[in-house]
């Protein structure tokens, strides 16, 4: 019967294609006027320039392969930029190369806007009729933060959505309940203080994160700097509340931070970490929760925790993809870029581990599909983090949240208190500030 079947869709696919053939042959013929019919001219080759200023090596390669198979005329030129002097973007522009479509982190958005890089896309998507309905809600809205006059400089590509990952085997060995969905920072306290143990000559941790991480996402949607004063505005009681409340974790006796990203190695390597957050450990290219689990990392997810009485602002979080007002080739450029946001794409990523940026069911079926140490896990509950309204941002948000940044760690680990650290942190910004406007 399979067998057979086969030969059936063969056979169909075989006339179809003669009465196609056939049909072609009779539509040439010349019309009644004696006029040929106007053929529809083969697009022309072309080449578009794609830089790649971000850490996601192996999707620079993967692009090439999907947009050129996808566009047979188009072929895709891969630039990697670096760390390296002559090999950053205000670099290679100043060496005189021209690039099609900007691929970088999010916290390069401000600097690409200095070196003008973007141009608006939101005349391109009308153009090409780009449904922005499919867009995950609230990302449209925060593109359009990005621009100075509601213009759309960047797409994002992939969701950085944040969870609550647990170790099992540590809530088992000390018979705590595991914790749930829908959980207040609050409840997460309660159950670092739990956690947090010594047994048998090993320092066992309740709660730690990547705080860079917690900084971007900005539950409270705190700005970082007033753009109408050109001051900092981190030395706030919102901020306060929020530092203070990320920094309790660490004033537990016996879960004392050792400072930046210390959660990983704590969580995946020596797993005395009983709870983490911070960057999506879910995607193909990073093998850190692949090894552990490997080593016997027991672990689940739950839902990120909210700040109780509270509406949460979770900012988005995702790379983001450009195209340059230099580039000739803009229609092609955006034809590509839609590509990458289709539904075929992003159910592709979203098999390797990467949240769409896209509504599609099919793509939350199968999300890390190809990671086998995901089976079974509570992936919803990376879909449940929603994006809120977009806080005011310009271009001095990049370094003003690394100050903010360093701020909480100082808390953290117990070299400042709250109130000197943001208040330095605001004249750090300020000083900064007025470098820059002096430039």
């Amino acid at each position: 019967m399979g067998m057979g079947y086969k030969r059936y869709l063969l056979l169909l696919a075989t006339m179809t294609l003669v009465v196609t053939a056939c049909g072609q042959r009779e539509s040439a013929k010349p019309a009644a006027d004696g006029e040929q019919p106007k053929k529809e001219a083969a697009p022309q080759p072309i080449t578009l320039s794609f830089l790649n200023s971000h850490q996601d090596v192996p999707w620079a390669a993967m692009a090439k392969q999907l947009t050129e198979k996808k566009f047979p005329h188009i072929t895709l030129n891969v630039v990697q930029a670096t760390t390296k002097k002559e090999e950053t973007l205000a670099a290679l522009l100043t060496a005189g190369q021209q690039f099609d479509l900007i691929y970088a982190p999010l916290g390069e958005l401000y600097t690409n806007k200095e070196l003008r890089v973007y141009t608006d896309l939101d005349p391109l998507m009308k153009k090409h009729k780009f449904d922005t309905n499919r867009f995950v809600p609230g990302v449209l809205e925060t593109l359009k933060s990005y621009g100075d006059q509601g213009d759309i400089p960047v797409f994002p590509f992939v969701l950085n959505n944040h969870a609550l990952f647990y170790n099992k085997a540590l809530f088992d060995k000390f018979a705590v309940p595991y914790p749930k969905d829908g959980m207040s920072w609050d409840d997460v306290y309660e159950i670092a203080k739990k956690m947090t143990r010594y047994t048998d000559g090993i320092q066992y941790k309740g709660f730690n994160f990547n705080e860079l991480n917690i900084v971007y996402k900005n539950q409270l949607g705190q700005t970082f700097v007033d753009y109408k004063t050109m001051k900092g505005a981190v030395n706030t009681d919102p901020w306060k509340r929020w530092m203070d409340l990320h920094a309790s974790f660490f004033k537990i006796p016996g879960n004392e931070s050792a400072g930046a990203y210390s959660e990983q190695n704590q969580f995946l390597k020596e797993q005395i970490l009983a709870m983490r957050t911070g960057p999506n450990f879910f995607n193909l290219n990073n093998t850190t929760l692949e090894a552990a689990v490997q080593s016997g990392l027991d672990f689940d997810l739950v839902t990120y925790p909210t700040i109780k009485g509270t509406a949460s602002q979770n900012q988005m979080n995702s790379p983001i993809i450009g195209i340059a007002p230099t580039s000739k080739q803009q229609d092609a450029a955006f034809q590509v870029l839609a590509y990458w946001l289709s539904d075929e794409v992003q159910t592709l990523r979203a098999k390797a581990g990467y949240i769409p940026v896209v509504k599609n069911e099919e793509a939350k079926k199968v999300y890390a599909s190809e990671l086998p140490y995901a089976k079974g896990k509570n992936l919803e509950a990376l879909f449940k983090d929603s994006i809120g309204a977009p806080v005011t941002a310009g271009k001095y948000d990049g370094k003003a949240r690394a100050i903010a940044n360093d701020a909480l760690r100082a808390i953290m680990t117990g070299k400042k208190d709250t109130n000197t650290a943001l208040r330095e942190a605001d004249e750090e910004i300020n000083k900064y500030i007025e470098s820059e406007m002096k430039k």
